[in-house]
């Protein structure tokens, strides 16, 4: 049986062109890298806008075995 865990990791972007740079990607592969260390795998993930014109908000979702 698998346990899941859920993140959310917030990437703020510019107004202008909305992009996200290679900084801002770095972030995502730290994350995954420091969870399938632990033994996670990743699972999903999901993008959501901000509440603002500032960011988003990627909602990442591991599991492992039990």
């Amino acid at each position: 049986m698998l346990k899941y865990k859920s993140e959310i990791l917030k990437i703020p972007y510019k107004i202008v062109g909305k992009s996200i740079d290679e900084k801002q990607v770095s972030r995502i592969d730290e994350l995954a890298n420091q969870r399938a260390e632990e033994g996670w795998k990743l699972i999903t993930t999901a993008v959501f806008s901000g509440d603002d014109a500032f960011g988003c908000s990627i909602l990442i979702t591991f599991g492992k075995e039990e």
